[in-house]
């Protein structure tokens, strides 16, 4: 080998010794590298309390890593801990390096201790207090607690306080009983009388005045007993709060009792003159006198004195006997007698009857019943007269001079009798000017107060009847026949309490009573009266007098307002109205009622009929006769122009409603006449 291939290969090694050199260092370098991540990666542990701090062990529970004075160390990212001390719970906590945690804090939690402590006796109201709170009541305590010193106190009230101290120590189950001493108090027992028997919880301590001196904790039933007198009961209670105690009884001697037997029932019994109900026993002081009584409207009473032994019992009875007095009834004029609503003869009588409240009827037909309340008296005979007045007179002197009923009309009272005023002829002479030939003559007399509507019935009162609405209900109603009339008089009847007067059967009138009191349509003689005589001096054509020139404001009739519409008019008569007008717009007449001339004519109740004249037979309260085609109607109206319509005596008959023609009413003060 030459000089140079020596020299390259001196070279050679040399250059394979700088590369392991070189490559040496980068290992220990590597090394060096790995070593100080290692060691900067460690996590200090903190443990708190102090007390589990010392005691404590610590190790890795899973993962790789060690535990070196209180540091833990890893190459991998976490690592489970388990943390152990006595007297404390073990601690699981787990360290994440890749968070970049330096330091844990673990607070180890204390294991509590258990203590159990029972009394003898065991009772339920046993009151336990810990470290002076009171925390628990009852039988036997159980409770965990930390470790430390526990200050007890025991206090049921009917044993003596107890108190005592514990140490306890972390995770301990202590266990004790404390027996518990009872507390005594004495008692002193005083009766009035003395030598009263004395027993508590059943068992006797001898007689009074005595002393127990020493009486354990709870609650005694005490009772003092003497032969006729009362048992005395108490309780008492003896607890660690009380005194010595004394009981002073006053003794109440037994009662003695009497039952009562008492006929008739429902009378008064008394004892000492108080109220006492007789259906039980009832107590009586014994040893004393006592008075009972037993009493009763109407019976003679009885009374009795008693004076009875303690625990005595007496049955007493009381029959009290029937009291009358005398009783004397007269009347003017002679009358039935009704008592007590049975009928016991006429007046005059002599009664002897039982000295309660009794109720005397009075009654004559055609009078007014007179209604007396007696009490008969035993010691001086009772004097009954009276004067029975007619039924007419009363019904007179009660009705008012003016009525508005449930519908609202106003109606007037009239009496035809006043001043023999009822009796008149109706209709007109054949020479009287305007009269036609069914204004027959006739002598009619009214007998019987009534009472007639001021004005005429409206549309409104009638809308009340049917069950409808209209637009104008101060307007007189109109375009009605007799018959639908007569129904509303019917209805008006019934509504008030009134007896119908009209019998309808299928939509006609089979008959009418003319005796009742509801309400009905003016008879023709009624409404002929009232146009001509009621509230007049003398007998009239025209509602307003003899005049054939019609006043002013006399009423709605075919005035020169009413030209363009009417046929006929009344030369220079002005009303004002065309047609109808609402009823009460004119002044009333002589006789106080509104439109008896204008306005509307009236049905009437007469069935119409032409009838010779018969001027010597006197009508009295004519009804017409019972049945017929047509109806009355009486009264001029808004349309009337001739002299013949609008005087009072004009009459015509019609079938059916028309728009001229509407109604008023009238009814009987009474039903039967005088």
């Amino acid at each position: 080998m030459n000089k140079f291939d020596q020299q390259l290969v001196v070279a050679r090694k040399r250059f394979r010794a700088r590369l392991l050199f070189a490559g040496l260092g980068i290992l220990l370098l590597l090394l060096i590298a790995a070593a100080i991540n290692y060691w900067t990666r460690a996590v200090s542990v903190n443990i708190t309390p102090q007390e589990a701090a010392l005691i404590s062990e610590m190790s890795i529970s899973n993962g790789i890593g060690i535990v070196i004075a209180g540091k833990v160390f890893s190459l991998g990212r976490q690592v489970g801990l388990l943390i152990q001390a006595k007297g404390f719970y073990d601690e699981t906590p787990t360290v994440d390096f890749g968070s970049g945690i330096r330091n844990l804090s673990v607070n180890m939690r204390e294991v509590p201790a258990t203590v159990e402590i029972s009394t003898i006796p065991a009772s339920s109201g046993t009151q336990w207090s810990l470290n002076g709170e009171r925390v628990f009541v009852g039988a036997k305590f159980v409770q965990k607690m930390l470790a430390g010193t526990k200050s007890f106190e025991i206090n049921h009230p009917y044993f003596k306080k107890e108190s005592i101290d514990i140490d306890v120590e972390r995770g301990e189950f202590v266990s004790m009983e404390v027996q518990l001493k009872p507390v005594s108090r004495s008692l002193s027992i005083n009766s009035v009388p003395e030598q009263a028997l004395v027993e508590i919880d059943g068992r006797q301590y001898g007689r009074t005045p005595m002393k127990i001196d020493s009486l354990e904790g709870g609650v005694h039933n005490l009772s003092v007993s003497l032969s006729g007198y009362l048992t005395a009961t108490d309780t008492i209670e003896i607890t660690n709060k009380s005194n010595d105690l004394v009981r002073d009884f006053v003794l109440s001697m037994k009662m003695a009792f009497v039952q009562a037997k008492v006929s008739p029932s429902g009378g008064m019994f008394t004892v000492d003159g108080l109220l006492v109900d007789p259906s039980a026993a009832f107590p009586v002081t014994p040893s004393q006198n006592h008075i009972l009584g037993y009493e009763k409207e109407g019976y003679v009473s009885q009374s009795r004195s008693i004076n009875l032994k303690p625990d005595e019992r007496l049955d007493v009875q009381f029959q009290l006997k029937e009291e009358t007095g005398q009783v004397v009834v007269r009347s003017s004029p002679e009358s039935e007698i009704i008592l007590n609503g049975k009928s016991i003869g006429t007046t005059p009588k002599q009664l002897d009857l039982q000295t309660v409240p009794q109720s005397l009827t009075l009654k004559r037909d055609g009078y007014r019943a007179v209604d007396v309340q007696i009490t008969p008296d035993a010691s001086a005979p009772l004097l009954v007269e009276k004067t029975l007045q007619k039924e007419f007179d009363v019904l007179m002197s009660e009705a008012p001079p003016m009525i508005t009923n449930s519908v609202g009309v106003k109606m007037k009272l009239f009496d035809p009798t006043n001043d023999s005023k009822g009796k008149f002829t109706m209709g007109a002479p054949r020479n009287e000017k305007g009269q036609r030939a069914n204004e027959i003559l006739r002598n009619v007399e009214l007998t019987k107060p009534f009472f007639a509507g001021i004005t005429e019935i409206t549309e409104g009162q009638f809308a009340r009847f049917k069950g409808n609405q209209v637009a104008k209900p101060d307007l007189p109603i109109r375009n009605v026949s007799w018959i639908d009339v007569v129904e509303f008089c019917n209805w008006l009847s019934k509504k008030e309490g009134l007896e119908p007067v009209y019998e309808i059967a299928n939509g006609w009138v089979a008959n009418f009573n003319p005796q009742a009191n509801g309400y009905r349509l003016l008879t023709e003689a009624e409404w002929e009266w009232l146009a001509r005589v009621a509230g007049r001096q003398k007998k009239v054509r025209f509602v307003w007098g003899d005049e054939t020139t019609i006043p002013a404001g006399s009423g709605n009739l075919a005035d020169e307002s009413g030209k363009q519409v009417l046929e006929k008019i009344i030369p220079r008569y002005k009303d004002g109205y065309p047609s109808v007008a609402p009823v009460g717009s004119f002044p009333t007449d002589s006789a106080g009622l509104h439109d008896m001339a204008g306005n509307v004519s009236e049905w009437v109740h007469d069935v119409y009929m032409l009838l010779p004249s018969q001027s010597a037979e006197l009508e009295v309260d004519p009804f017409g006769a019972p049945f017929g085609s047509s109806h009355v109607i009486k009264g001029s109206n808004f349309r009337s122009a001739s002299l013949t319509e609008i005087r009072s005596s004009f009459r015509e008959g019609l079938d059916k409603g028309k728009d001229m023609v509407g109604f008023r009413i009238a009814r009987y003060v009474y039903g039967k006449g005088r």
